[in-house]
Parts: C-alpha cells; sequence; structure tokens
C-alpha cells in the first residue's frame, strides 16, 4: 500500500466533528479497482487497538467487481445484519479471516486466492453504497458503529 497525502475527495464523515482528520491516508489500485484507507491513531471515544496502532480505520473500495472478498469468522466471532443509512450491512464482533479472489489471474482454470491472516484487534462493519463498499474497523459496539457509519458518505 503506498502512502500519500490527502490531495484528493474521498469519503468523510458528514456531521462535523465525528471525525478529525486522518493520521494517515493510502491508495491502492487494483486494475479498475481503487481503494482508499484513511487511517485514525486517535478517534472520539475509541482507543489505538493494539494489532494496527490505530483507533479507527475507514476504507472505500470503488469498481471492485464480484465477489470482492470473502469473509472467514473464527470461533467465538459472530456477524449480524444491520441497516447504514438505509443500505444494507454486516457488524463483525471478534477475528476474522478475509479472502480476495482474483479473477484476473487463475491457476489451472480457478480464479487466484490470496488469504489475510485473521485479526483479533477490532471489530467491524461493512456495508455497500451502490458501486462503493466501506469498511470500518475500530474498538466498538455494533450501536456504536452503525451510528458512525451512517455519518459517512
Amino acid at each position: 500500500m503506498k502512502r500519500i497525502r490527502h490531495p484528493f475527495k474521498v469519503a468523510t464523515a458528514r456531521s462535523t466533528g465525528a471525525l478529525p482528520t486522518p493520521t494517515d491516508v493510502y491508495l491502492r489500485r487494483d486494475r479498475a479497482a481503487v481503494v482508499v484507507t484513511l487511517a485514525y491513531r486517535a478517534a472520539p471515544h475509541l482507543r489505538p487497538t493494539a494489532d494496527t496502532g490505530y483507533a479507527l480505520i475507514l476504507t472505500e473500495i470503488a469498481n471492485a467487481g464480484h465477489p470482492l472478498f470473502e469473509k472467514i469468522l473464527g470461533t467465538g466471532t459472530s456477524a449480524v445484519a444491520v441497516t447504514v443509512a438505509r443500505d444494507p450491512g454486516v457488524f463483525i464482533k471478534g477475528p476474522q479471516e478475509i479472502i480476495t479472489i482474483d479473477t484476473s489471474r487463475t491457476s489451472r482454470g480457478q480464479p487466484a486466492v490470496h488469504e489475510v491472516a485473521a485479526r483479533a484487534s477490532a471489530d467491524t462493519i461493512i456495508w455497500s453504497d451502490g458501486s462503493i463498499t466501506y469498511r470500518l474497523e475500530g474498538d466498538f459496539s455494533q450501536y456504536a458503529a452503525v451510528a458512525l457509519a451512517s455519518t459517512v458518505r
């Protein structure tokens, strides 16, 4: 992932003061997909997680295609369907493993699969708004995650 300055407009919290200025901004391009990550070392009512050192990580994924990724939930992990500002989403509490599927690269006719190891550092809420998928990670409750996610656009 390449660290960049913030020269363009990306998703931000709608309500004034919901989030401070991000500590770091990252941009990754993977074929047509564009992934922008805003990382916050400090955020209201949240503490940095041991694994990342950030209090909050907001990722916006545009033009990703389908399927974007699959989650594997470990023992003690739960997933609950939620609604974020009228958009469907999921709140995941506990360690998660992510698998991305790259249909442009194949092995023996099958799409390439990339696994990312589970991290127990923070809970996650994921939702889509049209062609944009959002992922918000932090040490928050389901209610707090939905409330904060609802301010993002």
